[in-house]
């Protein structure tokens, strides 16, 4: 059961990622947010690199490393500047979409058919997003929709949930043409030097930003340097479904935090719309 625990750290140390990265973005604009949660994880993924040998690299490494880049880059770029616009309770539970786009796609990409329990499974991650804005009801049936996707934050987040089941498919063909280790520093090495010159366009002094905020945005970038590490281990002790299944749990996690450090209201409709979706995931993933 070691993978459990790999799975559950890999949930936590995201969770505490986006409640970094919420406190960093009071100070620190979503650019460089972003910049440092991929520059700072350097330290914790590069070493992983000296314990695998080196793979011998597939055909197809290169183009999918290229199609990978550039989504990563709009994926998280929309990612922290949603975590910017609205609660964290609200913006994070929405990445359970992922599942409804790639279910969309695979049709088309690989011929894949939905089964009953997935298409239960994505009854119920709308039924969450639905109950997270529950109290808006009484003001019509599609009220809580209405109440939920105005935001920016959501609406920014159903942006990356799509990235993601892009980059689900991207990344399986990665970690094939080479291995987990190579693959996780890899991308994050070329993201951070795609960034790097966005940054320096669209920031306002960027350096004097990091300076005067230096430990929030290592703090960010360690912990998801540490989320994907865990991740990787837990990758190759079980299924992929198993550790998708416990990684979403970040989502409550991320809720709950939300509530108690960050004062956010609505804990009991926003957790239980969470939970909702959490289950939404479990089902699709492992039924």
């Amino acid at each position: 059961m070691l993978w459990l625990l790999f799975a559950a750290l890999t949930a936590v140390c995201g969770s505490l990622r986006d409640l970094a990265s919420k406190r960093g973005l009071q100070d620190l604009d979503a650019y460089v947010v972003t910049w440092a949660s991929r520059a700072f994880a350097l330290p914790v993924l590069l070493p992983a690199l000296l314990v695998d040998e080196l793979p011998e690299l597939g055909d197809h490494f290169g183009l999918v490393l290229a199609a990978a880049l550039g989504i990563q880059v709009v994926a998280n770029l929309l990612y922290f500047r949603a975590l910017q616009q609205s609660d964290l309770s609200l913006t994070v539970p929405i990445v359970s979409f992922t599942p409804l786009f790639l279910f969309a796609t695979a049709p088309l990409i690989v011929g894949e058919r939905l089964s009953s329990w997935d298409a239960l499974g994505m009854a119920s991650i709308v039924s969450g997003s639905y109950a997270l804005s529950l109290s808006r009801r009484q003001q019509g049936v599609l009220a809580p929709f209405r109440a939920l996707f105005r935001q920016r934050g959501p609406q920014l987040m159903l942006g990356v949930a799509f990235c993601w089941s892009l980059l689900s498919t991207l990344n399986k063909v990665g970690v094939r043409n080479s291995s987990p280790a190579f693959w996780a520093a890899t991308t994050s090495v070329m993201l951070v030097a795609a960034l790097s010159p966005i940054v320096l366009a669209r920031s306002r002094a960027p350096l004097a930003q990091l300076a005067r905020h230096l430990p929030i945005a290592i703090a960010t970038g360690l912990l998801q340097g540490l989320t994907v590490l865990f991740l990787m281990q837990a990758l190759q002790l079980t299924l992929v479904a198993h550790v998708v299944a416990v990684k979403r749990t970040s989502i409550l996690i991320s809720a709950l935090l939300g509530h108690l450090l960050l004062a956010e209201p609505g804990l009991r409709e926003r957790g239980t719309g969470a939970a909702i979706m959490v289950a939404g995931v479990a089902i699709v993933t492992l039924l």
